[in-house]
Order: structure tokens, then sequence, then C-alpha cells
């Protein structure tokens, strides 16, 4: 089908309290909802000879083995809240200590999935539209909480600043098509969850789930001058790395391709909230004219 413009409801209601000049903060919460959201849909792809990879075929397409494309397949909510916090201790006219706390709190979900068109059924597609792997990449793939606390001393022409953000757990679709006699043989620290359209005693996809992790900035800054700054300093310095997706396992005899692609990607990009490039190091030399 064509892709027609998404429409949204956004509705919010905040408060602020600053009793003093040194602390102030505030509290934000907001509802967001998204009907015929554009997203892409499942992954779709078929084996040698099957009805999918001839139709591909027939398209032009020889030699391709799956394909996706965007469509208004969702419906989806999301609500949250922001608090910030915020205090200043001024110990002379040069000097001073920021104390800064952010927290972020939110939850997406699906509210409506639509039905997996009759043209892909047509062409031997069994997949739905928008399976789980991707509704779980919408409704878990980010983290439902952010922690952010931050000092910032201030001493002349001086600055430091020391961040820590704690990114909390997030969940991807690791394994396919699993019996729960494979899935209760499989390296533990997963969790199962069956299709949608699936009974009991089907097949079910594995999700793993990443624990909640946390990440430390450093900066130091020179102001030699009302147009020259000097700044040093590194984001995730102590040189974090996500946790590592789940491996190609053996299990009842079936080999299971996990999310690190037999080894050549350990980390996941998608569900990955400060991505897998470890310390960043950094100088900066600013000029204002």
């Amino acid at each position: 089908k064509a892709l027609k413009p998404e429409t949204s409801l956004n509705e919010s209601i905040g408060f602020t309290w600053q009793p003093s000049s040194a602390f102030s903060s505030s509290v934000d919460f907001y509802q967001v909802k998204i009907e015929d959201r554009v997203v892409l849909s499942s992954n779709f792809t078929g084996g040698a000879g099957s009805p999918f990879l001839a139709y591909l075929a027939s398209q032009g397409l020889a030699g391709t083995t799956g394909g996706r494309y965007f469509t208004n397949a969702v419906d989806t909510r999301t609500r949250g809240m922001d608090l910030s916090t915020r205090y200043v201790w001024r110990q002379d006219k040069d000097s001073k200590l920021t104390l800064t706390g952010g927290l972020n709190l939110n939850q997406t979900k699906a509210t409506k999935i639509r039905a997996t068109p009759p043209q892909l059924a047509s062409v031997g597609v069994t997949t739905p539209l928008f399976d789980l792997t991707e509704r779980t990449r919408m409704e878990k793939g980010q983290p439902r909480n952010t922690l952010n606390l931050a000092i910032a001393y201030d001493n002349g022409p001086w600055s430091l600043l020391l961040r820590n953000v704690r990114h909390g757990d997030v969940e991807a679709v690791q394994f396919a098509s699993a019996t729960p006699a494979q899935i209760a043989a499989l390296t533990p620290g997963f969790t199962s969850y069956l299709l949608p359209t699936d009974p009991v005693s089907a097949n079910s996809q594995i999700v793993q789930r990443y624990k909640a992790q946390w990440t430390t900035d450093v900066d130091f800054t020179f102001r030699a001058s009302k147009n020259l700054t000097l700044s040093a300093g590194a984001t995730n310095v102590l040189d974090v790395f996500p946790h590592p997706t789940a491996p190609t396992v053996v299990s009842g005899g079936t080999v299971f391709n996990g999310g690190d692609n037999a080894g050549s990607l350990p980390y996941l990009l998608n569900p990955t909230p400060f991505g897998f490039n470890g310390a960043f190091y950094y100088g900066k030399v600013s000029w204002r004219f």
C-alpha cells in the first residue's frame, strides 16, 4: 500500500520549583500517540526454490534472498517523565560548584499492528508484517530509564566537568524458532517469548536482555582569553563496552545463529544506547569572533 502521513497527539504537563537562587528543579510528564506510524516491515526471506524468491526474480531481483519495506504498520503510544535538578554552590565570585541530575522514564507500546497483506501470503511469505523482532526493537530496544548525574567545578578560567550516565536495560531477539526443549538447553540468561500466533507448544523467539550499564565523561576547559578556549577530555573514559550478543550455539543438533553473526559482530548496534567503540578522547581549540 502507498504510504500515508502519520498523525500524532501530544499531551504534556510540567512543574517547576525554585525555592532559592541556588536550587531549581522541574518535572515533565508526557504522552505521545502516533497513528499509522511509518516503520520498516519485518525482514522477509525465502529458501532456494521458494515462491518468494521466484517472485523477486520475476521483478528483476534475481539473487536477492530477502527484503523489507516502509509501511504504516503500527499505532504506538509513548508515556514518560523527565525530572531535572540543579544546585549551584558559589564559594566566591570566581568559583562555583554545580551539581545536576536528570532522570528519564519512558515506555513505548504498539497499540495496534496491521494485518499481514494478502499479497505477501500469495508469494509464500509466512512472516507477519511487523513481527516480534521488530516489535521488540521498537518497544524494548532503547532504555526505559536513563539517569544522568554531573558535577562541574569552575574556578576563574578553569572548568572541570565529570558526568556519569546510567543506561537502562534493553532487549533484542537473538534466536528464532526454537522448541521449549531447545530453549532449556541454550545458554542461560535469555528470556523466551512465544510468537503471538503460536500455540503454547510451538516454536519461540529467544530474546536477550542487556543489563543496565554506566558510562563516564570528563572534560577540562581553560578559557585563555575572551576569544580563545582550550578543552581536553573523553567520553566513556572508562572504556565501557556493551554486553556481547548471543553467540552461535548448537542445541539438540540444531544450529542457532545468534546476534553476533558467527562472531563477526560481537556487539549488536541497535539496542546499544552508547555504541560499541569504547572510549573517545578529544582536544578542542575554540576561537570566538
